[in-house]
């Protein structure tokens, strides 16, 4: 065997154990990450409510903490029209960062919807809506679908597909190596 040819079946080799590598590095990390939703623990007012005067905020409990600059809480009237003060957020008096919360004003009697989007501190996201009544209005009983897309966020799902995007770039620059060794 040349020097050449022992170089490129090195140079195989040490690629193919690195892919393999990176194989298992993604197979590991990615189904725990892939694996969970957050789930809403509480709604104020609970989701359905019908009141009799408006609430003076919306808050919602969440059992994972929240990307505190991704993440976001709107309420619209059923015509879509936002009625929030646009202060909503991630609660950050809440010390586990797992509750968002937005103000409102007087509100007249109406149905009202309160749409949220939460990235996790893990990157998965999420999107969800409830909706609550204010005096005599009928209740919303459309479907409750996103008006506007989320913001984007790395997510893990996103994560693994770069990881495989980085294990095909490996394999095809392994084989040009190769190929161009044994043109030479």
């Amino acid at each position: 065997m040349s020097a050449a040819a022992s170089n490129a079946t090195k140079l195989v080799t040490a690629v193919v154990l690195a892919v393999m590598w990176a194989a298992l590095a993604l197979s590991l990390g990615a189904p725990a990450a892939l694996a969970h939703n957050v789930v809403v623990e509480r709604t104020e007012p609970e989701t359905g409510a019908a009141l009799k005067r408006g609430p003076a905020q919306v808050a919602i409990m969440f059992n994972e903490e929240l990307d505190t600059h991704l993440s976001t809480i709107k309420v619209f009237n059923a015509d879509g029209q936002r009625v929030d003060l646009k202060d909503g957020g991630v609660d950050l008096t809440d010390p586990d960062h797992a509750s968002m919360i937005v103000h409102l004003p007087e509100l007249d009697a109406a149905a009202y919807i309160v749409r949220w989007h939460v990235v996790l501190d893990d990157g998965d996201a999420t999107d969800g809506a409830f909706t609550f009544t204010v005096g005599n209005a009928a209740p919303i009983t459309e479907p409750l679908t996103a008006t506007a897309p989320a913001p984007m966020a790395i997510t893990a799902n996103t994560t693994v597909w770069l990881g495989a995007a980085a294990v095909a770039a490996c394999l095809l620059l392994a084989l040009g190596l190769l190929w161009q060794r044994r043109s030479a």
